[in-house]
C-alpha cells in the first residue's frame, strides 16, 4: 500500500470521524453495552474532529503557505481557512477534500519549483 501524504492522513481522520459519527447514529440503547459503544464512537468522532485544525494548521505552516495561498489552492475564502483553523467552523468533508487536496498540490509545486531552480 501507498504511504499516505500528510493531507491524506489529515483528511481520513475526518472522514473516520464521520463515520464513527453515522455508525452511532445506527446503534439503539436498549442494553448498556451498546449505549456505552455509542458514546464511545461519538467521544472519538469529536476528538478526531477536535484535531483537524491544528493538524492542517501545522501542515500549512510547514509547507510555508500562508492562509489566503491554502485558500487560493482550495478555492475558498481565506476567511473560511481562518475560521476552520481556529475551530469556529468545523467544514464539510468536501471542503476538507478541498484543503487537503490543495496542501498536496502546494507541496507538489513547491517541489517542482525547486527542482527547475537546481537545473
Amino acid at each position: 500500500m501507498a504511504k499516505l501524504s500528510p493531507a491524506e492522513s489529515i483528511w481520513l481522520s475526518l472522514m473516520e470521524a464521520n463515520n464513527k459519527l453515522k455508525a452511532a447514529e445506527n446503534v439503539t440503547q436498549a442494553d448498556p453495552a451498546k449505549k456505552a459503544y455509542k458514546k464511545w464512537l461519538i467521544g472519538m468522532a469529536k476528538s478526531m474532529q477536535a484535531r483537524f485544525p491544528d493538524r492542517l494548521r501545522k501542515q500549512r505552516e510547514k509547507q510555508g503557505l500562508t492562509q489566503k495561498e491554502l485558500a487560493e489552492w482550495a478555492d475558498i475564502t481565506p476567511n473560511a481557512v481562518a475560521l476552520i483553523e481556529r475551530g469556529e467552523r468545523q467544514p464539510s468533508l468536501d471542503t476538507a477534500a478541498r484543503l487537503c487536496w490543495a496542501l498536496d498540490m502546494a507541496a507538489l509545486n513547491q517541489k517542482t519549483e525547486s527542482k527547475l531552480a537546481d537545473e
